[in-house]
């Protein structure tokens, strides 16, 4: 199974800015440290999910702080 990722503005998903060519970039294509780390809790709550799992998450997902300089991912989960 192949699982893609697409990021893109809500200017963009709300019509409000039009389409590039493919290939074309209006930006930079790195990740702000907040959206890392709201990808990373998006993988882990999906994993949560996952019966029998390796691994141990604890409490919720959301309750990370995204803005924090140490995110402390240890404290909720060992997936990492």
């Amino acid at each position: 199974m192949d699982v893609y990722l697409a990021m893109a503005p809500n200017s963009f998903l709300n019509g409000t800015t039009p389409a590039c060519p493919s290939g074309f970039s209006t930006g930079t294509s790195t990740m702000t440290t907040r959206h890392y780390r709201q990808i990373v809790m998006m993988i882990s709550h999906f994993l949560e999910k996952v019966a029998n799992r390796a691994y141990y998450t604890l409490g919720d997902p959301y309750d990370i702080d995204l803005d924090s300089a140490l995110p402390n991912w240890g404290q909720f989960t060992s997936i990492m």
